[in-house]
């Protein structure tokens, strides 16, 4: 009996992607620390308090299963096409869907009914989260079989976040061209891992905005979202944002004439230095270091 739970324990595990634990972790981290500046900078103390821990656990494995493990309940029939779920990732066989469900229930309902935020507005950016969250995989949207709708539903998914912690109220303003350059930003991002699916996804009858368009379409979109991300940015990160979008753009501009797939293994240690860098430009600009 215990050895089936492991296994099931270390198959849920593998289903939450921890290596893309990052992508929900960071923003919500960066949302934090904006959020924590503007209100109580001279009490580091309050960083360290039970309502920010809560959430630090829940954007890691909980909410990493909502996310993904929803996708795999509604992607079977393309993902037993597609050969990285044997070793990459984790195959959910149609016999796991139930107790998966099960399980991501009773990771996430206890979160989210127990979150304590300030505002509404926080509120209503942690529906959003779940909400999309679901309706990307779920009928009846399943936002990932409408091509272009796919990639706006995916960058609300991992916006959303750094948009709890960073409350768009109580003196705190909402930067609309911020917004739209974190849009380009994960909009790039999500066609671009759509890419390496292109070939399941098409013996499944799925259409994504790869499969719509062609890899080398796709990654000029790509190419066109971070460029309108740092055009955005720019007075916001300066130098900084322009080296950041020279790695992506040169990472497109390989992916032209090599496997996608091989580069995309790497994407997620690129974004993690990336936010790691961001994150440490943005708390040391507040503190007037830069």
């Amino acid at each position: 009996m215990s050895t089936i739970i492991t296994t099931a324990f270390r198959g849920h595990l593998k289903t939450s992607r921890p290596r893309f634990w990052i992508y929900l972790l960071g923003p919500y981290l960066i949302g934090l620390v904006a959020w924590w500046w503007v209100t109580t900078p001279d009490q580091f103390i309050w960083l360290f308090s039970v309502q920010v821990v809560w959430f630090l656990v829940y954007f890691s494995y909980p909410a990493n299963l909502l996310v993904y493990g929803v996708n795999d309940i509604f992607d079977y029939e393309t993902d037993k096409l597609n050969d990285k779920k044997t070793w990459y990732e984790w195959l959910i066989t149609p016999d796991m869907q139930k107790h998966l469900w099960s399980v991501i229930i009773l990771l996430n309902i206890p979160f989210l009914l127990l979150s304590i935020l300030p505002n509404a507005r926080s509120y209503i950016w942690l529906f959003v989260f779940v909400l999309s969250a679901v309706l990307y995989s779920a009928p009846p949207l399943r936002a990932k079989s409408k091509p272009v709708i796919d990639t706006i539903i995916s960058a609300l998914i991992y916006i959303a976040p750094g948009y709890v912690w960073y409350y768009i109220s109580w003196g705190v303003g909402f930067d609309r061209m911020i917004f739209v350059a974190l849009m380009g930003w994960n909009m790039a991002m999500h066609a671009y891992s759509a890419i390496p699916d292109i070939a399941s996804d098409i013996q499944a009858w799925i259409q994504t905005v790869a499969t719509r368009y062609g890899k080398t379409n796709t990654l000029l979109f790509c190419i066109a979202c971070y460029l309108l991300a740092l055009i955005l940015a720019a007075p916001a990160l300066g130098l900084f944002g322009i080296a950041i979008w020279s790695i992506y753009v040169l990472m497109m501009l390989i992916s032209l004439k090599q496997d996608v797939f091989r580069l995309y293994t790497y994407f997620p240690w690129i974004n993690t230095t990336v936010g790691l860098l961001l994150f440490r430009y943005i708390l040391l600009s507040q503190l007037g270091r830069l």
